[in-house]
């Protein structure tokens, strides 16, 4: 999804593969991922619904997955949010040059992370430090970060 843009509206949502997660920037500008007990459909949700992990945020109008890997909420040209999971963000998963590659994934078993329950940036880190890193949305608000056990 890097490079992915979301603007407000239901129309504008981004959906896990099953269905089961929307990960939406709604009217007021808050960033929101939803579960549904059944599946969305022209996003609505067929079962029961519920907030995992929002931004917290109001005045958004797009949010954004930028090349340099870092989720980013911006008001107009302001940024207002992010992830924190940029390469020059302090060095995130030790990426500290743009050689590195980003995937946001929603959560649910279509997930690449291991803990498939939060939804997450993967970071393929470049020669010579090479592997992968795991940034995960835990608390509404915050910047991701790594978690030792998966809840």
């Amino acid at each position: 999804m890097e490079g992915t843009q979301i603007f407000p509206g239901k129309a504008n949502a981004i959906y896990s593969p099953d269905n089961k997660y929307q990960l939406i920037l709604n009217n007021s500008g808050n960033l929101r991922l939803n579960s549904c007990t059944g599946t969305f459909s022209t996003g609505s949700c067929s079962g029961s619904s519920a907030v995992e992990w929002k931004s917290g945020t109001t005045g958004g109008t797009v949010a954004a997955l930028q090349v340099d890997g870092n989720l980013v909420l911006y008001a107009g040209s302001s940024a207002i949010w992010s992830s924190g999971t940029c390469y020059n963000c302090d060095g995130i998963g030790g990426a500290t040059a743009p050689t590195a590659v980003y995937q946001l994934y929603l959560p649910g078993d279509t997930s690449s992370c291991p803990c498939k329950n939060y939804m997450c940036v993967v970071v393929d880190l470049a020669s010579p430090v090479g592997g992968k890193a795991y940034y995960y949305a835990v608390d509404n608000g915050t910047t991701f970060e790594t978690v030792t056990t998966c809840t």
